[in-house]
């Protein structure tokens, strides 16, 4: 990622150090036929957990690695219904707090009375249906990418003030976000040995 192309703040003077570190979901497709439940545990033991996906990027890479590995049919994610909301099997986290689905035309219905798991297949999508069916199924792991990026920043001392400090990791963040590049990343500054988090550098560099 060219971070520096647009993180430079066009500045001269003081040089801190932003830390980024970004969680991405590394998916794997298992063709051996299990029920939701049977699933969900080995995945659990040997990866992360079930699929989960919390944005088009995550989506789009779980569906390269089903098409890479032939998926004809359906599969297990780490969506179930625990009768009050459907959630992640991950930490139980409802799907009405995240801003990203991808259910399929009119789903979930419930349309055999005991659909309480989900799966993508058809169209690509989430499909609600019975959690004892047997079926592939994808589970995931979270794998942290840790970058440093430095920035110049010309001032009379004030980039000192902690509110300054904050001030400028927020506009580090913001042209992250405009880039689609805040996704599940976490930003802050470098400390140095010194304690502070900017330093001088020579005139002549």
């Amino acid at each position: 990622m060219m971070l520096n192309l647009f993180l430079l703040l066009l500045f001269t003077g003081l040089v801190p150090v932003a830390i980024l570190q970004t969680a991405l979901y590394k998916y794997d497709l298992l063709m051996t036929k299990l029920n939701w439940s049977d699933a969900q545990n080995y995945c659990r033991v040997n990866y992360n957990d079930l699929a989960k996906f919390l944005s088009d990027s995550d989506w789009q890479r779980l569906i390269t690695e089903a098409t890479n590995k032939g998926l004809s049919g359906s599969a297990w994610v780490g969506i179930y219904n625990d009768i009050n909301s459907w959630r992640w099997s991950l930490n139980e986290l409802p799907l009405k707090n995240v801003d990203y689905t991808c259910w399929a035309s009119r789903q979930p219905d419930n349309a055999a009375g005991k659909d309480a798991c989900a799966i993508i297949g058809y169209y690509n999508a989430w499909w609600d249906v019975p959690c004892k069916g047997l079926r592939p199924f994808i589970c995931y792991n979270v794998i942290m990418r840790r970058q440093t990026v430095r920035l110049q920043v010309k001032s009379d001392g004030s980039v000192f003030d902690p509110a300054v400090q904050s001030s400028i990791l927020e506009q580090v963040k913001q042209k992250l976000k405009e880039k689609g590049m805040l996704e599940n990343t976490t930003v802050t500054w470098r400390v140095q040995s010194d304690g502070n988090i900017f330093h001088k550098i020579k005139d002549d560099l």
